[in-house]
């Protein structure tokens, strides 16, 4: 490293990540050999890639090095080095050769050997990492050597994808070459399916998927059977390893993949659910238990007449012994209601149960589902509770965390707006909430910000709230908050007609005819 000189040469983002970082990285590489880790890849990452695409002028004078760290079995992170270079190989190609440094596409050919023979290194991990350098005809060659099923199932998803890809190439001369190709994968995901282990022929399904969506159709029973044996679970976790990811897929995992292949015939996706949900029962695999809510929950989101089905199958598992399958039947009995409503006292039962999702991490006990549940279906028995309950996640001190995709309870003033009728029996709750926040915090947080907001919606019945919201109104960051729901109360407020005409906000100039409007409302 010590004969480039790497002053000619720029990184991606020169203005934060110098050139000098580069060789400084590779020499700690070096120094560091068996103990070093994927962190110590990290500026590399930083200084090789370019934002807008392409590969900046450092990245060809980098690569004799990377490639001779990836292939060194001394060193320690060898893995990660390899998927840099599948990285940098990609920007190269989605850049093209205009806007990609001529010198790396000569560098990268000087180095195809060595990149080449990382596929057959004996490092498993390696060789799985490596898969995403190799050409069609090299990937084909690989599966008629590769032995190691931790490397074989990767290897034939990537013939799938890499079929796929191919077949959906525009039309050029060498097409023979393109048909001949898919036409070889096409036979390879044939014989696996036909003959191989359960689990590869399930990730031969996966593959074949890529080129034709209805495959997994065609192969219901097959992949109901290997999902669904309790024997062939533990071999999902042992083989299913994917490049680019540290741990391997579970079962359960492989089961929802397959699950969202079927979404283009929505009857046969959920019929697919509620086989896997009769099969969980048989066995009492809680874990499929969970796959099934998940995907019945996916299909509710995306299709609300897939309701008919997943009643019956929420219903079934709401006194399933796993806290998680407990918790999540809940959720889906809230969302269905009002035709959840025969289970009311099912879930009433479940109003004190301190259950927790410690798979998913979903907010909240089964106990406060159950209590949304029971709200969503107008069942008083959901009342006592509900606003401590609400107001739980907001007590830490960052308040709430989730997951966008994921199921979740709920926003506060979500729940209560609509309760007007039980303003006498919430109201009181949620004022001493609001009192306790502004003691641990020392300011008016979430929870004075959902009593405002759900003080407006109850109007003139939300009048208990006067004496905590009117000194409110000097504060600008609430004040034409306030103004609102002193409005939403009516002639109950006339009282507040001077208070609001001094809570003028001055740096915004409409605001003075706002507040005349709203004092002349009130008054």
């Amino acid at each position: 490293m010590d004969t480039v000189d790497w002053s000619r040469f720029r990184t991606g983002v020169p203005e934060h990540h110098p050139v000098d970082e580069v060789p400084r990285a590779l020499c700690r590489l070096v120094r560091r050999g068996p103990a070093a880790t994927e962190e110590d890849c990290h500026p590399l990452y930083s200084c090789l890639f370019a934002p807008a695409g392409g590969l900046p002028s450092v990245a060809a004078a980098a690569l004799p090095f990377l490639t001779a760290l990836a292939c060194d079995p001394a060193n320690g992170a060898r893995v990660t080095l390899v998927e840099l270079l599948g990285a940098l190989n990609d920007a190269a190609r989605e850049a093209g050769e205009q806007r990609t440094h001529a010198a790396w596409q000569k560098e990268w050919r000087r180095q195809g050997n060595k990149i080449t023979a990382l596929l057959a290194d004996p490092v498993p991990g390696v060789r799985r990492a490596a898969l995403h350098l190799a050409d069609d005809d090299t990937l084909l060659q690989r599966w008629h050597a590769e032995t190691d099923p931790v490397v074989r199932l990767p290897l034939l998803l990537t013939l799938g994808t890499r079929a796929a890809t191919t077949a959906g190439a525009p039309e050029t001369g060498a097409s023979g070459g393109r048909f001949r190709f898919a036409g070889a994968v096409q036979a390879v995901l044939s014989r696996v399916v036909r003959d191989d282990e359960p689990v590869m022929k399930v990730a031969a399904v996966i593959a074949r998927a890529s080129l034709d969506r209805d495959a997994p159709l065609q192969h219901v029973d097959l992949l109901l059977d290997v999902l669904t044996d309790p024997a062939v679970r533990p071999r999902f976790e042992r083989i299913w390893w994917l490049p680019s990811v540290d741990i391997p897929f579970t079962r359960d995992d492989v089961a929802a993949w397959v699950s969202g292949l079927l979404d283009h015939v929505p009857p046969y996706a959920l019929s697919f659910v509620t086989r896997l949900a009769e099969a969980a029962e048989r066995t009492a695999d809680d874990g499929l238990r969970r796959v099934v809510l998940d995907e019945a929950w996916r299909h509710l989101v995306l299709r609300r007449s897939a309701a008919p089905a997943v009643l019956p199958l929420a219903a079934r598992l709401l006194d399933c012994a796993d806290d998680c399958v407990r918790l999540k039947a809940a959720h889906l009995l809230a969302m269905l209601a009002p035709d959840s409503g025969r289970h009311a006292d099912r879930l009433a039962a479940l109003l004190d149960d301190p259950g927790i999702d410690e798979i998913s991490w979903i907010e909240g006990t089964v106990g406060d589902f159950a209590r949304w549940a029971l709200v969503r279906l107008g069942d008083p028995r959901g009342l006592p509770g509900l606003v401590e309950s609400l107001c739980a996640p907001h007590r830490e001190q960052f308040a709430r965390s989730w997951v966008a995709g994921d199921p979740r309870l709920p926003e506060m003033h979500e729940v209560l707006a609509p309760l007007r009728e039980h303003a006498d029996v919430l109201l009181p709750a949620l004022l001493e909430e609001a009192r306790q926040d502004h003691e641990r915090h020392g300011d008016h947080g979430e929870i004075m910000g959902t009593l405002l907001r759900v003080a407006e919606e109850w109007g003139p019945d939300a009048m208990a709230v006067l004496p905590v919201v009117l000194p409110l109104l000097k504060d600008t960051r609430y004040s034409l908050r306030v103004v609102d729901v002193l409005v939403a109360m009516g002639p109950g407020a006339a009282s507040t007609a001077s208070a609001v005409r001094d809570a003028v906000v001055l740096d915004h100039p409409g605001n003075h005819h706002r507040i005349a409007w709203a004092a002349w409302r009130i008054a």
